[in-house]
């Protein structure tokens, strides 16, 4: 009989701390909805082979979008691209999104085209923040539980998530884009 309350006793505990725990997220999350994403001048957008200053009107194209941070020291990061990749393809027909932009952070430029350049899609868009200036004017270093964005039109944060590693989020994605 003792053993069966104890085992009560730590499923009640396991329970309360999940909901605490869910309560603690949405309180982290909550002042980031509806706040625009802003692009700083000085990130270099890079497609394969190229680079050049980022183009504001790419950014600022009135549609949807999905902004992912991707630290590119990070192998096992970066090869979460083509992963992204095989989403967009997916939905880029049933969607008005077609735009994933992969803001790659704590990365030297010259090193990442180096070593991944040749693993990277074609299509692929990404955007080197290697000052933190998008992190740092965007205050997303405030937000430690995730890295993933779905923007509207305007740039403002619609979800926040990884749809790539929840089913529930995928849904939520699913249904607004």
């Amino acid at each position: 009989m003792n053993k069966i309350k104890y085992i009560f006793i730590i499923i009640l505990l396991i329970g309360c701390n999940s909901k605490r725990k869910r309560k603690n997220i949405e309180m982290e999350l909550q002042p980031f909805f509806g706040k625009e994403i802003v692009f700083p001048d000085d990130l270099v957008l890079f497609t394969k082979d190229k680079q050049f200053p980022i183009n504001q009107s790419i950014l600022f194209k009135k549609e949807s979008k999905i902004i992912t941070i991707i630290n590119g020291n990070c192998a096992s990061c970066v090869e979460s691209i083509l992963k992204w990749e095989s989403f967009r393809n997916s939905i880029i027909d049933k969607s008005k999104i077609d735009k994933v932009f992969f803001v790659i952070e704590n990365s030297d430029l010259a090193f990442f085209s180096k070593v991944y350049s040749s693993s990277i899609p074609y299509n692929c868009q990404l955007v080197f923040d290697d000052k933190g200036y998008f992190i740092e004017k965007n205050e997303l270093n405030k937000l430690r539980i995730t890295n993933t964005f779905l923007l509207d039109s305007y740039n403002k944060i619609k979800l926040i998530g990884d749809p790539l590693i929840s089913s529930e989020l995928m849904s939520l994605y699913m249904k607004n884009l």
